[in-house]
């Protein structure tokens, strides 16, 4: 058994690679002796070797493959408190997972050994590549040691994680990210000493606070929520939670500038509204801003909220029982100043301010598909926090000049949003906790207020060929996009008729004909069209299809398996995902062969099932999606045997063996089925009238995905 730690924080030294190894010994050895957990000889191997590069590159024995231009300094998020915290960290330590018995104070004590960790590295640019670097400090030492004490101790880790940038990379730009600003004294206390005059981007790096960036990325991600969610009969009031901090003051302040005719109710604690009525003064919205410090009713009465504090917010205890359908909480901590499951079961929606580069390698997206950590990071490799964001234009622009070393004005916000717009960094897709969230909400109607909201001119999607949408009679109105009962029965986001209805207004009228969100489809759509403009909605499973069909061509498996991997999951991307194989053999059965059909069909019931005849086993992934003990309905295990006996089993099983679990796609690749050309020349007809109007019994089905938010 691992001894027992105190429950404070471990000492912080120098870092100490024996100490280390020793730790790292005494996990092996307690993993190893209880059958009740997972072997350790991988975790243990990976662990160490990690444990090896980070003193080989802290001592120099090691140099990197290419110099930085920045580096993006973060805390651990190990806590004693709670032991889901950490998995940014078990990509290169992973014996420090809770399947190996190791404890939060266990991997607190190996951080404290340890040097500065790099997490990842960014794609090269010019010769350089950025790096992102964890420096050994956790949120326990600030309540662990008074005030001074861990201000004292923490600058001094971040001062060393600089000083490893600068020696060792060569960066003139560092980053830091979540609470180490406000632990540096906005990263004053971070610069490396000794270093005679210290000149900002030469002899020492131009440490910057990434409040900019955060800033930017909620003003932009509020305007964007603005457009997107349903409003009811009028405008909304916009909460401000944490108005009085640096990053709470600055989102107020802009806001109000962006938003001249909206009104807002700013928050913090009671000692603090003073402050918050100086930065409303300032910014010349007494009229229409309110001060409060009750939290609750910022929550309940605010359908558009930021929070700018890391305080973990009890919904229970704030808004007991209110329902909150359709309130959207912009959250800048991370993991989030509330129980995500628990705002969306309030029928709200959490979403952090996150920017994105282009998907295709380079200076701003990851290696290795880093994201820092399942269910507390990021959706994409190529997605950045607001303060990341902001070290990276600063590198690649030159423009080390905006750097922040102080409370975060709207005027520096602005200009870090200018250097985002040169960079080429823009809004991520709307997510929080490494899941998608969309924008589209439903709303309770009325509106609460009456004060009037300028609109703002958004960008019209890509089209086909510029294809513009088709009259429909509704030009003019608010049209509502309305959910299919399939897609939310037993959900929170279900409603019955009468409460569809109940949103009707004057100018409110149910979305019918051509959705302006989506591409124009042309009026005879072709099967390369569906792809291109409709199952390119979702990248991942139109992937996921043609490179199915890439692997069963390469393999030459003949016209008939190719064409049924390129069609396999079309139900998926395209219509719905339950018993998408009967779905997906339905939608295609009249343009292809019986045999083509009958595997799309039945594929959905051999991916359960292992065949070590031909090589196939139970998919690793399916352990994620479904858990380890998941077991087919019974119906599912009796079609099995029908299927295993039947003449064309092997054509269904080859579609099972050549999906793509992987997933491991080139996200600049375009959604182009033009290679397979000839092979669906062979093998799909392509009706002269388009899909979807040429009268088969499956038209229907293609004109759905043709005007799929359609009320009737």
């Amino acid at each position: 058994m691992l001894p027992a730690l105190h429950s404070t924080s471990p000492p912080r030294t120098v870092p100490d690679r024996e100490h280390a190894l020793r730790l790292l010994d005494a996990m092996v050895r307690q993993a190893g002796a209880r059958p009740d957990l997972a072997d350790p000889a991988d975790a243990a191997a990976l662990s160490l070797a990690a444990v090896e590069r980070a003193f080989g590159l802290y001592e120099g024995r090691i140099t990197p493959d290419l110099p930085a231009d920045r580096a993006f300094v973060v805390p651990s998020l190990i806590s004693r408190h709670d032991p889901t915290r950490g998995p940014e960290i078990h990509h290169l330590l992973p014996l420090l997972d809770a399947r190996y018995g190791v404890t939060p104070s266990w991997g607190q004590h190996l951080l404290a050994a340890l040097p500065p960790l790099v997490l990842a590295d960014y794609g090269a640019h010019a010769g350089h590549r950025g790096v992102v670097l964890q420096a050994p400090v956790t949120a326990d030492l600030v309540t662990d040691l008074t005030p001074e004490a861990s201000a004292e101790r923490i600058s001094g880790i971040v001062r060393d994680t600089v000083d490893l940038a600068r020696k060792r990379f060569g960066a003139h730009v560092v980053g830091l990210g979540a609470t180490l600003p406000a632990l540096t004294r906005f990263g004053r206390d971070a610069v490396p000493r000794g270093v005679g005059a210290a000149v900002p981007g030469r002899n020492v790096p131009a440490v910057t606070t990434g409040h900019g960036g955060t800033v930017h990325l909620i003003r932009s991600l509020t305007l964007d929520v603005l457009d997107s969610v349903a409003v009811g009969g009028g405008p909304l009031r916009i909460g401000v939670i944490g108005a009085a901090s640096s990053i709470g003051g600055s989102v107020l302040t802009t806001l109000l500038a962006a938003l001249p005719d909206t009104a807002f109710l700013a928050c913090d604690r009671p000692t603090r509204l003073g402050r918050v009525d100086r930065v409303v003064r300032a910014a010349g919205g007494e009229a229409r801003t309110r001060v409060t410090a009750d939290v609750g009713e910022v929550l309940r009465t605010c359908r558009v909220t930021v929070s700018a504090i890391t305080e973990r917010l009890d919904l229970d205890e704030l808004v007991p029982g209110e329902d909150l359908t359709g309130h959207v909480l912009i959250d800048d901590s991370r993991p989030s100043c509330v129980d995500r499951e628990q705002w969306h079961k309030r029928g709200a929606r959490l979403l952090w301010p996150i920017g994105t580069g282009t998907p295709a390698p380079g200076p701003l997206h990851r290696r290795g598909d880093y994201r820092y950590g399942p269910g507390i990071g990021l959706l994409n490799s190529h997605d950045l926090w607001g303060c990341e964001a902001e070290a990276a234009v600063l590198a690649l622009t030159g423009d080390v000049g905006a750097a922040l070393t102080g409370p975060v004005s709207p005027e520096a916000a602005a200009r870090i949003g200018r250097l985002c717009d040169q960079a080429g960094v823009g809004t991520a897709q709307p997510q929080s906790h490494a899941l998608p969230t969309p924008l589209t909400l439903s709303a309770p109607a009325p509106a609460r207020l009456v004060l009037p909201r300028p609109a703002r001119e958004r960008t019209a999607p890509r089209s086909s060929l510029l294809l513009r949408p088709r009259p429909s009679g509704q030009e003019g109105l608010e049209r509502i996009t309305t959910l299919p009962a399939i897609a939310t029965l037993g959900t929170d986001q279900h409603l019955d008729g009468g409460e569809w209805i109940a949103k009707l207004g004057e100018d409110r009228v149910f979305m019918m004909g051509d959705n302006p969100a989506l591409p124009v489809m042309p009026d005879r759509p072709t099967l390369a069209d569906f792809f291109r403009l409709r199952l390119a909605q979702d990248r991942f499973t139109a992937l996921h299809l043609i490179h199915s069909a890439r692997r069963a061509r390469d393999l030459d498996l003949g016209d008939t398996v190719v064409t049924a991997c390129l069609l396999h999951d079309i139900a998926v991307g395209g219509l719905l995902r339950s018993h998408h194989g009967h779905w997906g053999a339905q939608l295609v059965a009249p343009y292809v062969s019986e045999e083509i059909a009958w595997a799309i069909r039945q594929h959905e019931i051999l991916r359960f099932f292992p065949d070590p005849a031909v090589g196939y086993d139970y998919p690793d992934a399916y352990n994620a999606f479904f858990g380890p003990d998941y077991r087919p309905p019974g119906h599912v295990r009796r079609a099995y045997r029908d299927v295993r006996a039947h003449r064309w089993y092997m054509t269904a099983r080859l579609i099972t063996l050549n999906d793509v679990y992987t997933f491991d796609f080139d996200p600049a690749e375009e959604i182009d089925i033009s290679e397979f050309e000839d092979t669906l020349g062979r093998c799909f007809r392509q009706p002269r009238e388009g899909l979807g109007f040429d009268g088969s019994p499956v038209a229907h089905m293609w004109r759905t995905m043709i005007w799929p938010n359609n009320f009737l």
